[in-house]
């Protein structure tokens, strides 16, 4: 026995100097630092001659660590000390002595097989235990490479190399100074959900049985990191003028957003930002492109995933408008359609900024919030069909177009010569077209300057659909029209037949006329205007309640079923007295007229006899706004009011007066028309003015619309003198400083001067 042992010792001094460490060991990751190598010659120095059931310590674990073993043990009976061997290719080789049950092995080889055994040492460093000869061995497998941690969706991807023979992995987190086991994995691959935008983390990984107990190699201490973010999430894509701009929401811990494409070979960048929205200078091209986004951080590095669904959004082509048309009460929008667009959202210019007035899948939009004179500016663009996503841009100065109420008529009236259209007035506007209507389509007429157009062509009998646009200086429609017009039947005045006396008054009898429902019967004595004396249904009435021995005149009215007067009224009718021909003179007020079987002779109606009544008025003023008796007589009843200016109504009167109203051919209060009137039938002098003429005056530069070549038809007044200086002198009604007017005499001179009417004095004429 004691000559193996002396044999052992020797072969042991022959073997070299051998590197050992001498460090505390676990079986868990627990981060501690190594400690440097020491240098030991002694191994095991002779082999035990008895074998006790157990007479040595007993190795339980060999746990690899960063680059070697961690190697424990059992205790053995009063043991001091232990010393651990490895096998070498001569023998047992001596890696360290401790006072512990571990110790580490480092600076190993990897996929190296080790084979180690335990002696016990007592107080005095000599061997107390005998030792398994056979040893126990352990392969070592080095940790396996970290090669990444990246962001995958709202988790982090920790990548590794594999180790030879692994059954499975346990990935480690670094949580403070230790590492935390936080699940295994069969593959080279691992996603920690548990993360939080914002934050970096660092990972380790070892290599286990596939039991997922046993350790089968070491770690990297120092680990992997890598920062996670969470996925930005794209909140919109909005179409604009320029391209697109793409928005997404804030992420925490991200420096920079880089901005993709999905292209045929793949995801292209377009843009990186710092901002969470990116506008990209693109045309539009009506194809769906997809776009996504990821976070970097500040050294241009990714730390988020990206959404590989993205976001497609279509960028389609601006809508053009058009026209904009106005049209009976509002105003019509209209673009061209846009391939592909689901909707359009149309805007109204308000001040500085847009405002939506609707979303429609038309083509046209309608709108009836507009006024008068007013310009709207609109513009269009495309929307997705949900109606939350702008799929273009819009026109940024838009289309504008001036609207004005379209004309209303507001009657049609049946005259002698025709039917006279009336229609209300558009301010802004001075010029009108009229239509009649033809077929299922619209003929023009006439255009016309002012509210009344006179249908000479009127059939008796035929009835007629009107309706009017306003146009401007160049005959451009300016506004819309009633579609269904204002419809009116012609009916000529009914003429009255035999008038004869009775012992119960003058009988008066007529044809009847088709269409007519009834007559109204009108009466005239000469100083007076016309008067309605009774409505019959028939074809005759009886009036026995006219003034004895004055000349009256009578005419007729046709009346539709409702009442409503549908003609007009001769009035140049015969004069009767007493229900006979009026013959010979006759006084009148105090006045002779001369009649010649029922005709009224010219020696009532000189020029001087008009002038004669005008001076009597002479000094008469109108009161509270206009009123004044010759109101009262034009318009049937008292009236007043700025509207009502007067200086055309004291001429009618005047030539009322004298019985001869007819010689004015207009009825109004309007000077416009007046002028109008004696133009029409060719009366109407610009030059030479002679007493009796009526004078029509302008107040400021411009042209007439009634009268082709004059100026503005502004007032006017009786002549009753022509003067040297070439000034006249006038007889005017509503004249003066006061606001209601006054009956005065003026001196007026040329420059306010447009024209004059002259009346046909002097001929035979029937009065009104």
């Amino acid at each position: 026995m004691k000559k193996y042992l002396l044999l052992t010792l020797a072969l042991l001094l022959v073997i070299g100097l051998f590197t050992v460490i001498a460090v505390g060991g676990t079986d868990t990751v627990d981060g501690s630092g190594e400690v440097q190598p020491t240098e030991v010659t002694e191994a095991p120095t002779e082999a035990p001659t008895e074998a006790p059931a157990v007479n040595y310590p007993e190795i339980v674990s060999m746990i690899p660590d960063s680059s070697g073993f961690a190697i424990k043990w059992t205790a053995y009976p009063d043991a001091a000390a232990y010393r651990l061997f490895v096998r070498g290719a001569s023998g047992w080789i001596r890696v360290g002595d401790t006072a512990g049950l571990t110790l580490r092995h480092p600076n190993l080889k990897d996929q190296t097989t080790y084979l180690y055994t335990v002696r016990a040492l007592d107080s005095s460093g000599r061997y107390c235990s005998d030792y398994l000869v056979s040893g126990w061995s352990a392969v070592f497998r080095a940790a396996p490479v970290m090669t990444s941690v990246t962001p995958s969706g709202n988790a982090l991807k920790v990548s590794w190399q594999k180790v030879p023979a692994a059954g499975c992995y346990r990935v480690y987190r670094k949580e403070g100074a230790s590492w935390v086991g936080i699940g295994f994995a069969d593959g080279d691959t691992y996603l920690d959900t548990q993360v939080t935008s914002g934050k970096t983390y660092t990972y380790t990984v070892r290599a286990f049985d596939e039991d997922h107990v046993t350790i089968l190699s070491a770690f990297q201490a120092s680990g992997k990191s890598g920062a996670f973010a969470s996925v930005p999430q794209i909140t919109g894509v909005e179409a604009r003028n320029a391209g697109l701009r793409i928005s997404w929401g804030k992420v925490d811990g991200a420096r920079r957003y880089r901005v993709f494409v999905k292209t045929a070979s793949g995801w292209k960048r377009i843009g990186d930002t710092s901002y969470t929205y990116y506008d990209y200078s693109v045309k539009p091209d009506s194809t769906a492109q997809t776009y996504t986004v990821r976070a970097m951080n500040a050294y241009d590095q990714y730390i988020s995933d990206f959404s590989r669904e993205g976001m497609t959004h279509t960028f389609l082509p601006t809508p053009k408008i058009t026209a904009v048309d106005n049209l009976f009460r509002g105003q019509k929008i209209s673009w061209e359609k846009v391939p592909g667009a689901a909707l359009y959202r149309v805007y109204v210019r308000n001040g500085s900024t847009w405002q939506k007035l609707t979303d429609t899948a038309a083509d046209s939009l309608t709108t009836l919030n507009v006024k008068n004179n007013t310009s709207y500016t609109y513009t269009v663009r495309c929307l997705s069909e949900n109606g939350r996503v702008f799929q273009s841009g819009f026109m940024q100065s838009g289309v504008t177009k001036r609207y004005y109420d379209a004309p209303e008529i507001t009657s049609v009236e049946n005259t002698r010569d025709g039917a006279r259209v009336t229609w209300t007035a558009i301010p802004g506007v001075s010029r009108y077209r009229v239509f009649i209507k033809n077929g299922a389509s619209w003929k023009a007429l006439a255009n016309v300057s002012g509210t009344r157009y006179d249908h000479l062509a009127a059939v008796q009998g035929t009835t007629y659909v009107y309706t009017v646009r306003a146009i401007d200086g160049y005959g451009n429609f300016i506004s819309g029209f009633s579609a269904t017009g204002y419809t009116n039947r012609y009916q000529t005045a009914p003429l009255l037949g035999k008038v004869q006396a009775t012992a119960d008054g003058a009988l008066l009898t007529w044809e009847e006329y088709e269409g007519v429902t009834s007559y109204r019967v009108f009466r005239h004595v000469i100083g007076k205007s016309w008067g309605r004396i009774a409505d019959v249904t028939g074809t005759s009435y009886t009036d026995s309640s006219a003034p004895a021995g004055q000349p009256c005149q009578y005419t007729l009215r046709a009346l539709d079923e409702d009442g409503k007067l549908i003609s007009d009224y001769v009035d140049n009718g015969l004069y009767y007295i007493d229900g006979a021909l009026a013959d010979g003179q006759v006084n009148v007020n105090g006045y002779l007229v001369t009649f010649d079987r029922g005709k009224l002779k010219k020696g009532y109606v000189t020029a001087q006899d008009i002038i004669n009544i005008a001076q009597k008025e002479v000094g008469t003023r109108a009161t509270n706004y206009k009123r004044c008796k010759y109101n009262t007589w034009y318009y049937g009843a008292d009236v007043s009011g700025d509207c009502y200016d007067w200086c055309v109504v004291f001429v009618e009167w005047v030539f009322n007066q004298a019985g001869a109203r007819d010689l004015l051919y207009e009825k109004t209060a309007g000077s416009e028309f007046f002028g109008q009137g004696f133009y029409q039938h060719g009366r109407l002098i610009k030059s030479n003015f002679k007493v009796g003429d009526i004078l029509i005056m302008h107040w400021r530069d411009g042209y007439s619309s009634y009268v082709p070549g004059v100026q503005l038809l502004n007032h006017v007044g009786i002549i009753i003198a022509v003067n040297d200086d070439g000034s006249y002198t006038t007889i005017e009604g509503n004249t003066g400083d006061s606001i209601n007017g006054e009956v005065m005499i003026k001196r007026r001179y040329p420059e306010y001067i447009s024209c004059a009417c002259r009346p046909q004095y002097g001929f035979t004429t029937p009065a009104a």
